[in-house]
């Protein structure tokens, strides 16, 4: 009972920094999606352009 406080700090640190670790994977999930978005549009933009019509590749 004595080091209770010390074992209710460390808890909260460690809740803390799990909190924190998981809201910047979030982040970065949600910054790679739209990286990725913008790829794929790139991609159909290139192809488009590629086959000399528009980005749906109809004649």
């Amino acid at each position: 009972m004595q080091h209770l406080g010390f074992l209710w700090a460390v808890s909260a640190v460690v809740w803390g920094g799990t909190l924190i670790y998981v809201f910047t994977l979030l982040r970065r999930q949600n910054q790679l999606q739209a990286e990725l978005e913008r790829l794929k549009g790139a991609v159909a933009d290139w192809e488009g352009v590629r086959s000399g019509g528009d980005a749906s590749g109809s004649r």
